[in-house]
């Protein structure tokens, strides 16, 4: 019988240009996926150079260790990887997520989370082909001076809704925060999705 700690020691995990970013001491590791089972997630308002926008903080374990895979609501990232673990029949079950960063046609940065289990990659629930027909919410656009804006506020509190049904029920509120500081320039470097 070895020692235990109360509460577990997190190790926070960024993305960056589809790499997963660990911060240890003054050194940052690069790793391509990361495996375990997500136990909750929990989102928070945060604030990059006066600019607020919603975090979501993914709670994953492989029974050795506990990762905070911190990512921007409004990402690709975000959207790819729930999306993914909706068609699993099992989405509390082992998983590996991997994400991706690619440059679209334009010039602009094309990201997801690609999600495998049971060594079988998990398809989009909701695609172009059946959007349409389904429940989920469609991005809406507009023009405001001459510019497309998008706005993704109702996908948003769908997946929401659909996290909180499927991973946070039964869980008491516990923040998974770091210590309230501004962001050193290292981690500025490490997260790809801020809202710059």
């Amino acid at each position: 019988m070895g020692v235990k700690n109360d509460s577990p020691s997190y190790k926070f995990l960024n993305i960056k240009e589809g790499k997963l970013k660990l911060k240890e001491g003054d050194e940052i590791k690069t790793y391509a996926s990361i495996e375990g089972r997500i136990k909750r997630v929990e989102f928070s308002i945060e604030e990059y150079a006066g600019v607020m926008y919603e975090k979501a903080k993914i709670l994953i374990t492989d029974d050795a260790d506990v990762y905070v895979l911190q990512m921007n609501t409004s990402s690709g990232y975000f959207r790819g990887l729930f999306n993914s673990l909706k068609t699993s029949l099992n989405p509390h079950g082992f998983i590996e997520i991997t994400p991706s960063y690619k440059k679209g046609d334009n010039g602009n940065p094309k990201t997801t989370c690609f999600v495998k289990q049971s060594g079988q990659n998990l398809k989009h629930a909701f695609t172009k082909d059946n959007i349409a027909s389904s429940d989920f919410p469609p991005i809406i656009t507009s023009i405001h001076k001459g510019k497309t804006i998008y706005d993704d506020t109702e996908q948003i509190l769908y997946w929401k809704n659909w996290i909180n049904d499927t991973f946070n029920k039964g869980y008491e509120p516990k923040p998974i925060e770091k210590e309230d500081r501004e962001l050193t320039p290292i981690e500025k470097e490490i997260a790809d999705d801020l809202p710059f």
